[in-house]
């Protein structure tokens, strides 16, 4: 082919049909431009396909995020249910006055049993669920949203190509909501009450040795008022915890349909 058009371009030439002859090379250039311009745009379809392929993966990873943060929200609410519950019941046993969730605006589950004590909440004087409650009483499990897949979409320019605004708004609601809810302040409380604990020569593996460890709180205001900021604060990590999951849901439900529409 490319020896035809070699003879047909020599035999225009020599025969002096100039004219001819340019605008056989003229075709031929636009011949080879429509070519590049094809070629283009089949690896400027190609790039969109790997671009989205790609971004894809990262949604896909970042529903498993999100049910990660479901799994590790969930623990932190079991364990929370625990503290709020058993903090209450050692107030009771000290005679002190409750705390009243409601009153902040909590609403807080029945107990159910779980890992921790997998029996009701003692009505009565219960040595061993006392020691739990102390043995518990400074163990928090602050959680943090898996934020890999987050990062990437970020880190690699995809996230500027999702073309679902929805789905933005989705994704930043739901970080924005993890910084508001998830907070520093049990951990400080956690230190408090330890140091309490401490100025009586006291650490809650101590307990199980007193004969009534009850004693550690009966007559001591601090230590009944850091029990009730303990309690308060459990109270926000339920409902923190149910909220950012429920979130963490719909998230799932908005990504998942994004990526079966593209």
């Amino acid at each position: 082919m490319i020896k035809l058009f070699r003879h047909l371009r020599l035999s225009l030439f020599a025969g002096e049909k100039f004219t001819a002859y340019i605008k056989y090379s003229i075709g031929e250039i636009i011949l080879v431009v429509i070519g590049i311009l094809i070629a283009l745009q089949i690896n400027n379809w190609n790039e969109q396909m790997k671009k989205q392929t790609s971004l894809k993966l990262v949604l896909t990873n970042l529903v498993e995020n999100l049910q990660q943060d479901q799994a590790a929200l969930k623990q932190m609410q079991q364990l929370e249910s625990f503290r709020f519950h058993a903090f209450i019941y050692l107030l009771k046993m000290a005679g002190a006055s409750s705390y009243d969730a409601a009153q902040d605006g909590h609403t807080i589950p029945p107990y159910k049993n779980d890992f921790i004590w997998k029996s009701a909440i003692p009505e009565n004087y219960d040595k061993k669920f006392i020691t739990e409650a102390f043995l518990w009483s400074h163990r928090s499990n602050m959680v943090a949203a898996n934020q890999a897949a987050i990062n990437e979409l970020k880190n690699t320019g995809m996230y500027s190509s999702i073309n679902d605004k929805n789905l933005k708004i989705a994704i930043t609601n739901y970080y924005n909501a993890w910084n508001i809810r998830i907070r520093g302040i049990m951990e400080d409380l956690i230190n408090d009450w330890q140091k309490s604990l401490e100025s009586d020569g006291v650490i809650t593996s101590d307990v199980a040795g007193l004969k009534d460890p009850i004693v550690l709180l009966k007559d001591h205001p601090e230590r009944i008022a850091l029990i009730k900021r303990l309690i308060r604060e459990s109270a926000w990590w339920i409902e923190s915890s149910d909220v950012l999951s429920k979130n963490a849901e719909k998230l799932i439900e908005v990504v998942q349909k994004y990526i079966s529409t593209q």
